[in-house]
């Protein structure tokens, strides 16, 4: 009698591990699929991050036109008329400067200094855009390659989850404004000696 009570301790041993196994196995799998969603949308916003930041562009020689969308005036005899378009619902406005911490939501830790110098960082051939104002809504001025050195001449200024800095390159191009950075995409400009 006394193997048959230890057969039952085993048996019950042998589906607790087993219920055990079966537990961890369904967390894995959530983790995994947590895990996949969170990559899609990473991807997803970082991909909608580099459009906003690389308009469509035409370049010419040493020249970059960009497309405009005002259109050229017809002539008319008479008036037409004009409808109002549809409303349509406007994305959230992008993140800015929150007073109480001094933080940028979705921006690195800002490395730059006003007065500093720095660079475009290595990352694949990048280029980095710089604009007539801290934000993705200002026209661009023109492109820095990789390695292009600069100094801050002022900044920094929270836009669109982006901490912007106003730079002036080596050559002395005229002064515009260049993100830093974002957690999605890392550091654009990085300190140099």
């Amino acid at each position: 009698m006394a193997s048959s009570g230890s057969n039952d301790d085993l048996q019950v041993d042998v589906m607790r591990w087993w219920r055990l196994a079966a537990v961890v196995a369904s967390a894995v799998a959530l983790l995994c699929v947590g895990l996949y969603a969170v990559i899609l949308l990473v991807e997803e916003r970082s991909e909608s991050l580099v459009a906003a930041l690389r308009p469509d562009q035409t370049t010419i020689g040493e020249h970059t036109a960009t497309p405009s969308l005002t259109p050229s005036p017809e002539p008319t005899s008479t008036p037409k008329a004009t409808s109002t378009p549809p409303p349509t619902n406007s994305p959230e406005p992008p993140p800015t400067l929150d007073e109480e911490t001094n933080e940028c939501p979705h921006a690195p830790e800002r490395r730059l200094i006003v007065s500093g110098t720095g660079r475009v960082a290595y990352r694949q051939g990048q280029i980095v855009r710089v604009r007539a104002g801290p934000s993705t809504e200002y026209d661009p001025l023109y492109e820095m390659k990789e390695g292009t050195r600069f100094t801050v001449i002022d900044g920094p200024v929270c836009s669109g989850g982006w901490w912007w800095w106003q730079i002036r390159t080596e050559d002395d191009r005229l002064p515009g404004w260049s993100a830093e950075g974002n957690h999605y995409l890392g550091y654009l400009l990085e300190p140099f000696p």
